[in-house]
């Protein structure tokens, strides 16, 4: 029984990753939170909190928050090319 719902979570836990690196993606692709989320058909608080979690599973900010959308750091264009094999 221990072993069905620890392979449950893990599979969710493996979907849930691919979640944040689709969000991860779109952001970088279109650099604003806002139309990431538009396009995703979620909230802006609810891609924030994704890209917040994947920041803090990597240890290492993603993007550079500004007025009017977002840059990708270093961190994330590491990150993208793993994302996108992962993905495809």
């Amino acid at each position: 029984r221990f072993s069905v719902l620890s392979h449950s979570f893990e599979l969710y836990r493996e979907a849930m990753n691919m979640r944040q690196l689709t969000h991860f993606l779109s952001v970088l692709e279109h650099g604003s939170l806002v139309a990431a989320a538009q396009q995703l058909n979620i909230s802006q608080p609810a891609l924030s909190k994704s890209i917040s979690s994947l920041e803090a599973q990597f240890g290492h900010d993603l993007f550079v928050r500004l007025p009017r959308g977002v840059r990708p750091t270093a961190a994330a264009r590491t990150l993208e090319r793993h994302a996108r094999r992962i993905l495809q």
